[in-house]
């Protein structure tokens, strides 16, 4: 999931700002499990909100954007 999730930032990288929990709920995340396999992969919700706030702290420079609005999918 980790590797998806980095190949969807390199190739959107010139519009994305930020990796929220709604990119699970559209391709290719919601392909391969979604929401549910993203929290089943990471242990639970606030773990996968913890690990997106740091990706979106590393990647993009933002403090705490898991959920933050702004470049989010188109459902």
């Amino acid at each position: 999931l980790l590797l998806t999730i980095g190949e969807y930032i390199r190739a959107n990288a010139d519009t994305l700002e930020n990796f929220t929990t709604d990119h699970f709920l559209v391709p290719p995340f919601s392909h391969i499990g979604g929401m549910q396999r993203a929290i089943q992969t990471f242990g639970n919700e606030e773990r996968l909100r913890q690990i997106l706030a740091s990706l979106n702290h590393a990647v993009f420079g933002e403090a705490d954007s898991a959920d933050a609005p702004g470049a989010r999918p188109e459902v």
